[in-house]
Order: structure tokens, then sequence, then C-alpha cells
């Protein structure tokens, strides 16, 4: 709000937050400061922030923008139903073990072809299984036109990374990035 009263446009303005109640909280406070919604101002957590990058720009990525997001037990429902497919147990290989070693090598940007490459043959039998379900993964969640949460936030780093014009368009717009809770 300060930013925007010394005449900042509220377009060059992007603040993240952590939580869906901080964001909330976060917008009603600058409503409330100007006396009116910040227009063209992105407010909102880092997930949500990439959901909005997403709808405008995942059309590149083959997406389209109504597309669903997953929440953990939609990834390990489609887990599950890759791993009974491909006849793994999935008592002894557990879906909700796997979803995670899925989210972390998302986390470390490795694709799954990255993975597959490097642990497809490999000796470690749980790295095999993991490098075989992520590709399939991925292809599922393109194939129902879905991202997971963690999607929201690598998938704009993709777009971006692919993309120099759209980057610097990116970097021209927003001139102030706030952090709430950047020690988080």
């Amino acid at each position: 709000a300060y930013l925007i009263s010394k005449g900042v446009s509220s377009q060059a303005i992007l603040a993240v937050t952590f939580t869906n109640k901080a964001a909330g909280e976060m917008r009603n406070r600058v409503q409330s400061l100007l006396g009116e919604d910040p227009y063209g101002m992105w407010l909102g957590t880092f997930h949500g922030l990439g959901a909005r990058f997403l709808r405008q720009h995942g059309s590149l990525l083959g997406w389209s923008s109504k597309f669903s997001i997953f929440d953990t037990q939609d990834s390990v429902r489609l887990i599950k139903a890759i791993s009974k497919s491909i006849g793994l147990d999935t008592v002894r290989w557990n879906p909700k073990y796997i979803a995670h070693e899925i989210s972390v090598l998302k986390e470390q940007l490795i694709s799954p072809q990255e993975f597959l490459e490097e642990h497809g043959d490999g000796l470690d039998i749980l790295k095999r299984k993991i490098a075989e379900i992520y590709p399939k993964y991925q292809s599922e969640l393109k194939d129902q036109n879905a991202f997971d949460f963690v999607d929201l936030l690598v998938k704009p780093l993709e777009i971006l990374g692919s993309n120099d014009e759209l980057l610097e368009n990116y970097q021209s717009r927003f001139r102030f990035i706030l952090v709430d809770e950047f020690q988080d």
C-alpha cells in the first residue's frame, strides 16, 4: 500500500506468502489501506501464484488453462493405479512413499527422463521402480490436464527457463517483490 501511495503501479508489485490465510490477510490489509482492490497486483501464496502463471502460460507446455490441481490423495491414487498397471504390489511398494519420492525429485528439478536414464537399469530396485513410474505419472497428469502441488512451483520455472522473451517480460514487470515470512 505504501508503494502504491508513492506512485508505484500495482502491476509492478509481486507479493507472496506461504499460507492462504496470510495471503487473504495481506489482500485485506492492502484493500483497507488503499480503499480499493489493487488492480493488477500479484498477491498470493507461492502455489496460488504458480497456478495463476500456469493458467496464463501452461499452454506452452501443452496444458489448457482449465487444468485441475491434484492434491496429495489424488497423486497417491494415480501412482497406485500406475503401480497396479505395471504389476507392482502396492502393499510392498507403498504408493504414498513413491509419491513423496517423486515430489522430492521434482523439487530438485530432476525430470522423469533424467531419472529414468540414470536409474532405469540400475542396481537399486526401488529407484528402478520409481524410474518406471515417474514418467508414466507425469504423462498421465498431462493427459488428465492436471498439475500436482510441486508442479505449481516448478512448471513456471520450466516455462521461464525456456522462454527468454516471457522471462524478460516478467523481470521488467515486477519491480518490487515482497516476500512475507521470508525466514520460513
